[in-house]
């Protein structure tokens, strides 16, 4: 064998390596030799036990090699024969038997070489006949009843019959008596006419009338008219109350309006809005991120807490494009990452529908961010931290070790290392020692830490600790190759081991990427490679709001309402530049302002955050402004809410609704003038307005002139105030006006409408101021009260005013009572 030292010498079984051993503690001056032999030894049973299953009943060379075609001189001869045959030759020295001893061994040797290259064949795929990949294999079930044709179909008929829908739907509805239990099944909805959505709810709990728009989208003219002809849209949705959640259905009624300058033709965008609404989209999305529950489940989920069908495949369509509305928020995230000083980095495998590929996280203490990409390959990190100037706190993949930046190595890594190494290597003292001082060095900062925190004032201290355990333990030469291998380790990276101790709030491990990770590692395990890599790069986006808001105490579900925002439970220094238009816009709502000169008022007290713009009109021109009522959060509700919030104030009459205006009790989204905002919504009066029941006077159902007129005149009513009197009475018909006066066109007077032939002042014709004075000079009235008095007792002409100075003062000829009296 000494002529071959490279050969590798096979076997079958472990006897050849056991008789070694044994020769090798027996003759010790043959212990370099046998050592020599022990490292080519290779056993092919090895293969045969684990790799390879042959169709046979033994994994014996007989067995194996006699399947492949291969036959023994004798064929009675086995290993026990082989050694009675030893014993017989070395007693007797029979030449014929150590010929057959000899031949014996031969073809073991031939037959372990047809072994052996049966082996290799298989190796390079090189034989396709009767071979099965056990990667190919399809998977039996233990549960599933298998198939035996050559039996006949008994079997699998009596099987069938025992499945737990087939009862249900075969046996258990013959009973009449047990129909409602077993057979009870929950429908779905059955596909409706080409166009209509499957799921049609049974009752709307909610209606909104939407305000025609008052610009025309396109070119911005302020005239348009608006279609009689209405278009609903019915919404199903969640309601989120103090008590839990609830089935919400929501039908938006709206126009078609028409442009009168660019003749553009256009409904409200409201009217454009998806079958499912965003509160419920929300819920699901925080079901499948926070808690991986497929799609198959929340939709069940859905039908038997909320009574609502949604197919599982329109989730899976429906919620990614749902999620494209975060978009601004995933990107201001990963510039909340950028500029931090201190970034987590990590990164883990993933399986696609088609091909494998690596998830990297960016993490802080208070922020996550994913991202996705085909391989390992770090030379995105360069262009993803290409302006970077702050620390990266990373694991010892060789990939970091090229980037420009100031790096701590996880220290939490290296101690696992170190410890699973002792764990194997229990007996290497030397590398006992220098592991004991590293964990007594790594203890003492530790301990520092928990009272102080990541304060440099008080770990640098330390870095002449470090420096000692460098002298003592590292600068050192081992016999040990573990230890050896160790210090060529602390050696490597020894500076970037003790970044921490020389910066503030510099952590010396990689929790906060780790713990990003596990969390998409839950995902991993549940969608077990079925999904792609634009899903994929989807989802990861919402994993990102979604840990984002565990880091820092938000509850994704309201975070998802839009009823917590991106800038909450944290510092405002972390935030750069202005935050996403929905973001900021959320923000300002808070502030309950009403009109631009609040918002003024607010930027120039000095309370504005910088990452709220001044300029928001510019600075959002292209991302989502609208108007500044809708960036102060003042637009009005609709029309059917803002008349429910004003039924339940109570108030019964238009005086007391005035009072409440000057109160200043009334909330932003109640318009000041409800008749003008809601005149094409369905505004119908102040009494539909306030709950009251009371009809303007202009919509109320009214007799015609002449028969109100006749009906007055029958009753013999004698004066004006007397009708008043007789309308607050009770006793007026409801199609009796209370102010003919102003309810008829026609009214002519008071004298004609009662029939006491009365003419008003302003219908009377009068004398000319000289005619009158004339007539009134033989008279030698004297004073004003004496004609006064005349003209009660009739003396006076009628044709000469009983208020003589305001009629002819209004005719531009009066001069005085003396004169008019002719004194």
């Amino acid at each position: 064998m000494k002529q071959y030292p490279e050969a590798t010498i096979y076997h079958y079984g472990s006897y050849e390596t056991k008789s070694l051993q044994a020769v090798q503690k027996k003759y010790p001056e043959l212990e370099n030799e046998v050592t020599a032999l022990l490292p080519g030894l290779f056993n092919l049973l090895s293969i045969s036990r684990t790799h390879v299953y042959p169709p046979v009943y033994g994994n014996g060379l007989k067995e194996l090699a006699g399947w492949l075609g291969f036959k023994w001189n004798n064929t009675i001869a086995d290993g026990k024969q082989s050694i009675h045959w030893r014993k017989d030759w070395e007693a007797n020295r029979d030449q014929a038997v150590k010929e057959t001893l000899i031949r014996y061994n031969l073809d073991d040797c031939k037959a372990l070489l047809i072994v052996k290259e049966w082996f290799t064949h298989l190796a390079k795929g090189t034989i396709q006949e009767n071979i099965q990949q056990v990667a190919e294999m399809k998977k039996q079930s233990l549960y599933k009843f298998q198939n035996n044709p050559e039996l006949g179909d008994d079997f699998q008929f009596i099987s069938k019959a025992a499945y737990f829908d087939y009862q249900r739907s075969k046996i258990y509805w013959r009973n009449k008596e047990s129909l409602s239990a077993a057979a009870a099944t929950i429908p779905n909805p059955k596909p409706g006419k080409k166009g209509t959505p499957v799921w049609q709810p049974a009752k709307v709990h909610e209606t909104v009338t939407l305000i025609p728009l008052t610009e025309c989208p396109k070119c911005g003219a302020s005239k348009v008219y608006h279609y009689k002809q209405k278009r609903k849209v019915v919404q199903t949705d969640l309601k989120f109350t103090a008590t839990g959640i609830r089935q919400h259905i929501i039908a938006y009624i709206g126009t078609k309006s028409v442009c009168s300058q660019c003749r553009y033709q256009y409904n409200d965008q409201v009217l454009r809005r998806t079958q499912y609404g965003d509160n419920l989209f929300a819920y699901v999305t925080y079901l499948y991120i926070n808690y991986n529950i497929s799609n198959y489940l929340i939709s069940s989920m859905m039908q038997e807490q909320f009574g609502i069908w949604i197919s599982p495949m329109y989730l899976v369509m429906r919620k990614q494009k749902w999620w494209q509305q975060w978009e601004p928020e995933a990107k201001y995230i990963r510039e909340i990452i950028l500029h931090s000083p201190v970034v987590h980095i990590d990164e883990t495998s993933v399986q696609l529908e088609h091909k494998s590929g690596y998830v990297w996280v960016f993490a802080t203490a208070h922020t996550v961010c994913y991202h996705y990409t085909d391989t390992r390959e770090g030379s995105f990190l360069h262009e993803w931290l290409k302006d970077y100037k702050g620390i990266i706190v990373t694991d010892f993949f060789p990939a970091y070790e090229s980037l420009p930046v100031t790096r701590q190595k996880c220290l939490i890594h290296l101690v696992r290392d170190l410890n699973d190494d002792l764990f194997k290597n229990p007996f290497d003292e030397e590398y006992k020692t220098l592991v004991t001082g590293f964990n007594e060095l790594l203890r003492t900062i530790i301990t520092t830490i928990d009272c102080y925190g990541l304060k440099q004032v008080h770990l640098k201290k330390h870095l002449k600790d470090t420096e000692y355990f460098r002298q003592r333990f590292v600068e050192v030469l081992y016999k040990s190759e573990l230890a050896t291998k160790c210090v060529k380790r602390f050696q490597k990276h020894w500076q970037q081991l003790w970044t921490f101790l020389q910066y503030d709030g510099v952590p010396w491990n990689n929790n906060n990427a780790e713990a990003a990770v596990k969390a998409f590692a839950q995902y991993r395990r549940g969608v077990k490679g079925m999904i792609g890599e634009k899903g994929l790069r989807e989802y990861l986006k919402m994993l990102s709001l979604a840990q984002t808001c565990r880091y820092r105490n938000i509850r994704f579900l309201s975070f998802l309402r839009r009823k917590s925002g991106i800038w909450e439970n944290v510092h405002p220094g972390v935030l750069p530049g202005y935050l996403p238009f929905n973001q900021a816009r959320q923000y300002v709502h808070r502030l309950k302002m009403e009109k631009h000169s609040e918002w003024i008022i607010w930027e120039q007290s000095g309370k504005r955050p910088h990452f709220i713009p001044l300029h928001p009109e510019k600075v959002y021109k292209d991302t989502g402004w609208v108007n500044w009522a809708d960036w102060a959060g003042s637009s009005f509700w609709p029309f059917e809410k803002a008349r429910t919030y004003m039924r339940r104030l109570g108030l019964k009459n238009s005086d007391e609704y005035r009072i409440w205006l000057k109160s200043k009790k009334r909330p932003k989204t109640i318009p000041h003038e409800p008749a003008k905002v809601y005149k094409h919504s369905g505004w119908s009066g102040l009494g539909d307005w306030l709950g009251t029941g009371n009809i303007p006077n202009q919509r109320k159902k009214k007799m015609s002139y002449d028969q109100a007129k006749a009906y007055v005149q029958a009753i013999g009513i004698q004066g004006w105030e007397a009708y008043i009197q007789w309308s607050k009475s009770g006793e007026r018909p409801a199609m009796i006006p209370a102010a003919p006066d102003k309810a008829y066109r026609e009214f002519e007077g008071w004298g004609k409408f009662l029939g006491t032939d009365r003419i008003a002042n302003q219908h009377k014709i009068f004398r000319s101021y000289e005619e009158a004075k004339a007539l009134l000079a033989p008279l030698q009235i004297r004073s004003k009260n004496t004609f006064i008095s005349l003209c009660k007792k009739g003396s006076i002409p009628s044709d000469i005013p009983r208020d003589p100075k305001t009629h002819y003062t209004r005719m531009g000829s009066w001069i005085s009572f003396k004169d008019f009296l002719g004194q």
